[in-house]
């Protein structure tokens, strides 16, 4: 190698290395002493990282699954009502309890300057009043079923809900319909039916409920006791009732599909004031077409009665808007499975203020539910979902106050996104 060579490789290399007593030397020789166990991640910091990942993955099926704790919530309201005074009508809770939902996101609407506050965006309305029409469906159909049928029964009938949403979804949607996620929803109805057992399937007679736990009756396909049973039910009543079942879990499933599709066109409050409206209007009307009358409680319960009926308002409207959330984020068919957890809730509830422990058969059944749960949130997902027309991942799209611009957004989040529109 000539003398030139030589000259030009100790030039490069002499670049290459750090001077001595130079900044670059010294974080050179840093990097050199710190112990290799601080390079390299540790299984603590990348189990956090899963976590966190996980959490992100399932945002919208988390939110859903928080809704039907004040699903519950609502559910034991109602229950407790029932106990304060036994005249009241499950349809006289519904329609007070509906409006003073209205009333609330109403309000809410004008305060943060939400437009079209009354009817919604005209371009979703026709999706809205069907919104506000299924929501109704779902939640009132079980009243007619549970008065022909026992409450196992109809509990199994109304969980039928989430796997007839994965299917709508599907159709309507055009939202992958997982084959884990259609076995899982099969498992976990097959969990609803050893909590529930219901007589066709286990041969004892449950038509007094005298024998069901009384989790049961907290959960949401159950609560509705909005009729008295008669003593003997007919094979031609029973078919009606479980036609009008199969209607409910329909209206359910259509429901959550309509959430879905509005997505963000609509405002989450304007998808909550359409279902408590139109079941607030719908519960009236049912009340004078049967001739049921407005029962106000005695002096003595009257304050009681109405703290009940705030809470039961406070919970339908937090689980409404929690799953509106939830639902711009989830697939339907995904977020649905969530359904399930309402039993083990109400299972949760009943122990702690009733001090009833569950049955075998319904430790079983709990455990096929919460596996079935766990099998479906660790899956791949594709959350967030793609949407019509916005991308949901900014954090302004989680805010009970966007709608098209951000109320609280600042004027540099503003500009920011003049910036990238243009």
């Amino acid at each position: 190698m000539s003398s030139f060579a030589q000259h030009k490789d100790v030039g490069v290399n002499s670049e290459r290395a750090p001077l001595l007593g130079s900044a670059s030397a010294k974080q050179h020789e840093s990097y050199a002493s710190t112990p290799q166990s601080v390079l390299v991640p540790s299984a603590e910091s990348s189990s956090e990282e899963n976590a966190m990942a996980a959490s992100r993955r399932n945002k919208g099926l988390i939110l859903v699954l928080i809704s039907q704790i004040f699903a519950c919530g609502s559910n034991f309201s109602i229950k407790t009502l029932s106990h304060i005074d036994s005249r009241i009508h499950t349809l006289q809770v519904t329609a007070v309890g509906m409006a003073s939902v209205w009333v609330l996101c109403f309000l809410t609407m004008l305060v943060y300057r939400v437009p079209d506050p009354l009817l919604g965006p005209k371009k979703v309305r026709h999706l809205l009043l069907l919104r506000g029409s299924f929501g109704f469906l779902g939640m009132s159909g079980m009243a007619y079923v549970l008065r022909y049928l026992s409450i196992s029964d109809a509990t199994v009938l109304g969980f039928l809900a989430p796997c007839v949403t994965g299917i709508v979804g599907y159709l309507f949607l055009r939202e992958p319909y997982r084959f884990n996620e259609a076995i899982a929803g099969l498992v976990s109805l097959g969990g609803v039916i050893l909590i529930a057992r219901p007589a066709a399937l286990f041969g004892h007679d449950t038509d007094n409920d005298e024998d069901l736990e009384p989790a049961m009756t907290m959960a949401s396909a159950a609560n509705m006791t909005a009729f008295d049973a008669p003593s003997r039910t007919t094979e031609e009543q029973r078919a009606v009732a479980v036609i009008f079942a199969l209607l409910s879990v329909l209206g359910t499933a259509g429901a959550l599909v309509t959430i879905r599709k509005i997505s963000t066109s609509a405002h989450a409050l304007h998808n909550m004031a359409a279902f408590s409206g139109i079941s607030a209007l719908l519960s009236f009307i049912g009340l004078f077409i049967l001739h049921i009358p407005l029962i106000v409680p005695p002096p003595s319960l009257i304050s009681r009665f109405f703290v009940v009926l705030l809470a039961y308002a406070g919970f339908c409207f937090l689980q409404q808007i929690l799953m509106t959330f939830g639902l711009r984020l989830e697939r339907a068919g995904r977020a649905s499975m969530t359904m399930y957890s309402q039993i083990l809730i109400a299972m949760l509830l009943e122990r702690v203020f009733y001090g009833q422990n569950p049955e075998w058969l319904s430790v079983l059944g709990s455990g096929m539910i919460i596996i079935s749960g766990l099998w479906t949130a660790l899956s791949k997902s594709d959350a967030p979902a793609k949407l019509a027309s916005k991308k949901l991942s900014d954090p302004e799209s989680l805010s009970i106050t966007a709608h098209h611009e951000p109320v609280f957004a600042s004027s540099a989040q503003r500009r920011v996104s003049a910036v990238a529109v243009e």
